[in-house]
């Protein structure tokens, strides 16, 4: 009867209906905190935000490759890479190895104990990469950067889609029902911990 009772508890809904529905307000209060989403940033501002986060995903995908690292990479996390843009839009910008070298970085990141967790993750970041299209076209009406200094924001370019799509639906069928809340759960405490970064060394516009 105590399995009965717990299966009838297990939520049957699709992963990424739970994953959308359960981070819909932090989503939200993510655009909120994006100084570019609002306001007409300078170029420092820009520049400012880039290293801001990157201070954020060195520290996540550091945990993600250590997780990876016991087993297969099933979503191609090379090809999903985050640092070597952020790094790379900087130097464009006149950023410096060793400017970079002494930013900031955030702490107390969890390690990833499970594939669900990973996927929680993962839908943070791959959720701001389709947001970031609608940035990448604000930033190139707002200030005159070369596409060497937007790589962060343009995301996967004409493949975001097509890189979504391929995370999500390896995703759902990876997560056995009984663990997608543990990947909502980590999806949750993945938008928190980058939005109280970003409010802590919050952008002035």
């Amino acid at each position: 009867m105590q399995h009965e009772y717990l299966s009838q508890k297990i939520d049957r809904r699709p992963l990424f209906e739970m994953l959308k529905q359960g981070t819909t307000d932090l989503r939200r209060k993510m655009q909120i905190l994006s100084p570019v989403l609002h306001h007409h940033v300078t170029l420092s501002q820009y520049k400012d935000f880039l290293l801001r986060q990157l201070g954020f995903y060195i520290p996540v995908e550091e945990q993600i490759f250590e997780f990876l690292s016991h087993g297969r990479d099933p979503f191609d996390m090379e090809n999903r890479k985050k640092v070597p843009l952020l790094i790379s839009d900087l130097n464009a910008l006149g950023v410096s190895f060793q400017e970079i070298h002494n930013i900031p970085v955030c702490g107390a990141i969890k390690e990833i104990g499970s594939m669900a967790e990973l996927v929680g993750v993962l839908f943070a970041i791959e959720e701001l990469t389709l947001d970031s299209q609608i940035v990448y076209k604000k930033l190139k009406d707002q200030l005159p950067l070369a596409d060497n200094q937007l790589q962060f924001y343009h995301g996967y370019g004409r493949d975001t889609y097509e890189m979504w799509y391929k995370f999500r639906a390896l995703a759902e069928a990876l997560i056995l029902d009984e663990d997608k809340e543990q990947a909502v759960t980590r999806a949750r405490t993945t938008f928190i911990k980058l939005k109280n970064w970003l409010k802590m060394n919050e952008v002035q516009a």
